[in-house]
């Protein structure tokens, strides 16, 4: 089977850089061999299109494997609560544990 995986990101927010790399190290873990498409949002429209929660956003077969449960749609960077902290990506152990639950 082959899996759709995209990174949606904005322009303002370098981030997504990371997650991108953590994520394709984490797919070489898995033996997941599948292209990651890396799309770029540009309007409050696409924002609202894509349900973007804010950048970066890992969708894997279409679902956000971070789902934020508040707020809605926006141009903006997201955060990620990592070891007590926020970050701007999340780590390889938290991509690998959000694709195992799918």
């Amino acid at each position: 089977m082959e899996h759709q995986i995209e990174i949606i990101r904005v322009d303002e927010c370098p981030s997504w850089e990371h997650a991108l790399k953590n994520l394709e190290r984490v797919l070489t873990q898995l033996d997941i061999e599948a292209p990651v498409a890396v799309k770029l949002i540009q309007s409050q429209q696409e924002a609202l299109d894509y349900e973007f929660s804010g950048s970066p956003m890992i969708r894997f077969d279409g679902r956000d494997l971070f789902p934020v449960s508040e707020g809605k749609p926006a141009l903006h960077c997201r955060v990620f609560l990592v070891e007590g902290k926020f970050a701007g990506w999340p780590t390889e152990k938290m991509i690998e544990d959000a694709i195992n639950q799918i």
